[in-house]
């Protein structure tokens, strides 16, 4: 009988240290969450210093290393609204002017707010450069396009 109490008591053992050890384990991830969650919470306020920093500091003031980096964020935003507006290009869309939606070209008035939709200045004009129209049809022609692609008459020059 004794080797079966012996046996008994090395389970029990064992049992307990196989409950530490994942008791141990649970709280070692939980850990590790918590400091994760803080670290990230650490870098989103970062950001929102940078970007406070950023937008309240004029780019002709700032020096060194920090000149270089205003200059990166710059180029950024830039190609960002650039591929932005190709994105909308594509898509066939425009933005309200006042409320930021994203409405369909030739819409008149945004359906989320109601304003008047105008064609954007700058689209425009960027588009009247690359484009002329077609002695034909009149409808615009890409630069250096030989044929009309609405009415397929020759583009001369």
């Amino acid at each position: 009988m004794a080797f079966f109490d012996q046996l008994g008591a090395k389970i029990q053992s064992g049992a307990a240290s196989v409950k530490d050890k994942a008791n141990n384990f649970a709280e070692v991830q939980n850990l590790k969450g918590q400091i994760s969650s803080c670290e990230q919470q650490l870098k989103d306020i970062y950001i929102e210093i940078g970007k406070a920093y950023y937008a309240a500091t004029d780019n002709n003031t700032v020096e060194g290393e920090m000149k270089e980096k205003f200059t990166k964020v710059k180029e950024a935003e830039e190609a960002i609204a650039h591929l932005q507006s190709k994105l909308r290009e594509v898509k066939g869309t425009l933005v309200c002017g006042k409320c930021g939606a994203e409405v369909p070209a030739g819409t008149v008035f945004c359906s989320k707010c109601g304003s008047k939709i105008d064609e954007p200045q700058a689209d425009a004009a960027s588009a009247n450069a690359a484009e002329k129209p077609c002695p034909s049809c009149g409808k615009p022609v890409k630069a250096g396009a030989a044929f009309c692609a609405s009415c397929g008459a020759k583009i001369e020059g």
